[in-house]
């Protein structure tokens, strides 16, 4: 049984001679690009706050859909660019009895 040997890259046809062999029809494939802009990647945020205040962000963030959209929500009104992608509704993950 002979090991899987891999092409070299050098072997490889480029995308445009790729292009070249599938003529029109590579016109209906998926495209490999999105034609929307990439949006900003998410990052995790957290922080420690005492049981009181951690009771009060979450009463106060149940109104609003969240602590994310609260935290938005109070930036953008004090004048801080907030894009809207953290303005809008998500899915709600936590509860707090």
């Amino acid at each position: 049984m002979s090991a899987f040997k891999p092409k070299k890259i050098e072997e490889r046809p480029s995308s445009a001679e790729i292009a070249s062999a599938i003529g029109s029809i590579g016109v209906s494939l998926i495209p490999t690009t999105s034609p929307l802009p990439k949006a900003e990647p998410s990052l995790m945020m957290s922080f420690k706050a005492s049981k009181p205040f951690a009771k009060t962000l979450a009463e106060a963030a149940e109104p609003e859909g969240g602590l994310r959209r609260l935290i938005a929500r109070v930036f953008k009104e004090a004048g801080y660019p907030v894009p809207n992608v953290d303005l809008i509704n998500s899915k709600r993950r936590r509860t707090y009895d």
